[in-house]
């Protein structure tokens, strides 16, 4: 529970106390401190969490764990009922690791770094 009261209030001390003396553009953008602040604490906690943290992951582990370990002739017929664009990035995934916690850092960085560019 403490991690999510960090996620929003370090954030808001920075708006507070911080946000008029730290100012920086980028590409001719003003770049909010505030935010690259949130979304680095929020991707932190997405790829530091534990592999046994939520219920979703009770599928998306075993599932990946199992693409990782399937040759590529045979990656759509290990696991059914999953998208196959899914299935793929897993196995792109396991390339580089099949450490589940790598695994919730590169889909941790597919899901903020999107939304933090935004």
């Amino acid at each position: 529970m403490a991690a999510y009261i960090a996620l929003v209030g370090i954030p808001i001390f920075f708006q507070l106390f911080l946000s008029k003396r730290i100012e920086t553009k980028h590409k001719g953008r003003k770049v909010s401190v505030t935010l690259v602040v949130f979304f680095l604490l929020l991707f932190i906690l997405l790829s530091c969490r534990s592999v046994k943290v939520g219920v979703d992951l009770e599928n998306y582990i075993p599932w990946f764990q199992r693409i990782s370990k399937t040759p590529w002739k045979e990656i759509f017929t290990v696991v059914e009922g999953i998208e196959p664009g899914y299935i793929v990035l897993n196995k792109l995934i396991s390339i580089f690791s099949d450490n589940p916690q790598f695994f919730l850092t590169v889909i941790a960085l597919i899901t903020v770094f999107p939304l933090a560019i935004l």
